[in-house]
């Protein structure tokens, strides 16, 4: 392994929760460390959770205890003045208008790096009236004077640079690397359950999961037994519930919440399914694949065209058409398209942990 010295780097986020921007960066402080890096984490909110806990003992963590960015202003002007970083690498869209904004009212030499963590046009367009009107605009006209931008995937590359006027020179893809490694033997000696799929996300809008349970009132009608688990939860949960009991799945869907432990489940599937009406880079395609399960995905702006090999690993379909989906189910389901555990492993070498953090240490020196 690479060994870097005497190298510095700020990283400010919002929070340190269970989603895979989060996931990222507390393995990305820690394998920095492991380099030599001296690694400093700005956290809007640092709560109590998974991912704080397994942050390396020698990351300097500099919680903020703010609710919000908004109300996050003052301590990171503070921290800005005071600490005065060379580089700062934020993960987190509005938190870097706002670092941008106080570098130049504060006259400082901090490089910005950005690291995208969605298909910022499209997450911009779904939200509130705050932001699709004054957030978005704002971001349009600042987020160019980042000193260099990191796409997750190549159609969040296009994004960046058709919508935002980012130079192409200015903007380098890394894909998410694949953490479940480890896992991989218990993978190869394990067996799908029958008619066992399973979708891995937060329970939001995005995810589309309304178009997945309409697949699926198709899929049930030619394949008996069929059973879908959702591990996840969000703000959504109760009317997908109301949803999967007016479409008649309640005995075909399980809803497990949370679940520290994804793994045991997306094992068991054969195959892990995402109906997202867009993504930055689906985190949990990556971590599917590492575990030898296929994945039917739509091919949805953007992420999964860059993991799907179809047919080797995966099945990608048309965008929003809900009667392919559903026939490629039923197809993986009754053994008209096979996948090999081990062919789909090897497709996610190149979603190497070391080859991920190589990336970032280049471009941090």
């Amino acid at each position: 392994m690479i060994k870097t010295k005497f190298k510095e780097i700020t990283i400010l986020i919002n929070r340190l929760n269970s989603g895979g921007a989060e996931k990222v960066c507390v393995i990305l402080c820690n394998e920095l460390i492991k380099r030599g890096y001296i690694v400093n984490l700005w956290v809007v909110q640092l709560d109590d959770t998974i991912l704080s806990n397994k942050i390396d003992s020698n990351v300097r963590i500099f919680n903020f205890e703010k609710e919000s960015v908004r109300s996050s202003i003052l301590p990171l002007s503070y921290h800005l003045m005071k600490k005065n970083p060379q580089k700062l690498l934020v993960f987190n869209t509005e938190l870097c208008l706002l670092a941008i904004i106080l570098k130049f009212i504060f006259f400082k030499k901090t490089k910005i790096i950005f690291r995208s963590i969605n298909t910022l046009s499209s997450a911009l367009d779904t939200k509130t009236f705050y932001r699709k009107n004054i957030v978005y605009p704002i971001i349009k006209k600042f987020l160019k004077a980042t000193d260099f931008v990191i796409a997750q995937s190549e159609g969040m590359k296009e994004d960046l640079i058709n919508n935002f006027a980012i130079p192409s020179t200015n903007i380098k893809t890394i894909h998410n690397p694949a953490i479940v490694l480890e896992k991989r033997d218990i993978a190869l000696k394990t067996q799908n359950i029958d008619n066992e799929l399973v979708f891995v996300g937060r329970l939001v809008n995005q995810k589309g999961l309304p178009l997945l349970f309409e697949a699926l009132t198709i899929v049930v009608q030619k394949i008996d037994k069929v059973h879908l688990t959702i591990v996840g939860e969000g703000p959504e949960l109760q009317n997908l519930k109301n949803l999967a009991e007016e479409l008649k799945l309640t005995k075909v869907i399980t809803f497990t919440g949370f679940k520290a432990d994804i793994n045991k489940y997306i094992i068991q599937a054969k195959a892990t399914l995402l109906t997202s009406y867009f993504e930055g880079f689906p985190n949990v395609l990556v971590e599917s694949i590492s575990l030898g399960t296929p994945v039917i995905s739509f091919d949805c702006p953007s992420g999964p065209r860059d993991i799907i090999e179809p047919n080797v690993n995966g099945i990608l379909v048309p965008f929003m058409d809900i009667q392919l989906f559903a026939s490629a189910i039923v197809d993986v389901l009754k053994g008209e398209i096979l996948f090999d555990k081990k062919n789909i492993i090897k497709t996610s070498i190149k979603f190497n942990l070391e080859v991920f953090v190589n990336k970032f240490d280049e471009i941090l020196n």
